[in-house]
């Protein structure tokens, strides 16, 4: 009798550690968005990141995980920058987002100060001349599969606030500590789409500053993670895979 009592305890504390397992498996596994579970973060990448300067690790939101790509967006606001110098006036002849000053800016010195060479290599370039880092565009942001509404109306998911470092630029609180940043679009001549405190699609003349968050596509097969479990306490820690 005590041994089948020791035998079954002992399957017992089997299935447990199985479960366990599985279950362990199944969270760190990558995965963009899912209703329930929310999203997975990961660090990969460098900024700026305290009031003064000091850089830390960038910390991004897995918003979604499609054909081998994963695309995802900064999880705070990480610098306050002019979107373009002037503010696009002119109805017949609007001025294409690759041709702003955001876009140049993005695309030279934001991801130097970003990515190493090595890492800028997995990055996607993306279509419309938005090149390698940019904002999201308004459609990005209206994805369900990524955790946003349809709807250009407040949206809790995309509610940003800034690193100490971005407020040390210029970047103000708003609502709740909340700030707002630029999405890529143009609205009407001489103003953009912005993502406000709110979570709501505003708009603000291009020729002000703003907050910059920015989106990236990765190439998953050249990426390992080297450690973390996926959540915001505990992000993945992405690496670039060395050549074997």
């Amino acid at each position: 009798m005590k041994k089948a009592m020791r035998i079954i305890a002992a399957a017992l504390a089997l299935l447990l550690l199985a479960t366990s397992v599985s279950a362990f498996a199944e969270e760190t596994e990558m995965r963009g968005y899912e209703r329930g579970r929310g999203w997975q973060y990961l660090t990969f990448g460098n900024y700026p990141y305290e009031k003064d300067g000091t850089i830390a690790p960038i910390t991004w939101r897995l918003l979604k995980i499609e054909d081998g790509t994963a695309f995802m967006i900064t999880n705070w606001i990480i610098d306050f920058t002019t979107f373009h110098d002037e503010k696009d006036l002119d109805p017949d002849h609007p001025l294409k987002y690759k041709d702003t000053i955001f876009c140049d800016w993005c695309n030279t010195t934001a991801i130097n100060a970003m990515f190493t060479p090595e890492e800028q290599k997995v990055l996607i370039e993306m279509e419309n001349g938005r090149g390698f880092v940019s904002a999201a565009t308004f459609e990005e942001f209206c994805q369900t599969d990524c955790g946003f509404i349809t709807a250009r109306s407040e949206d809790p998911n995309r509610i940003a606030q800034g690193t100490p470092y971005a407020l040390n630029q210029g970047l103000k609180k708003i609502e709740k500590g909340n700030s707002w940043y630029w999405t890529a679009n143009r609205c009407r001549p001489g103003y953009r789409f912005i993502v406000a405190d709110n979570g709501h699609m505003s708009i603000s003349g291009a020729n002000r500053k703003g907050g910059f968050r920015p989106v990236v596509y990765v190439k998953l097969d050249m990426i390992e993670i080297t450690g973390g479990s996926g959540t915001l306490d505990d992000p993945f820690i992405w690496a670039v895979k060395t050549e074997e």
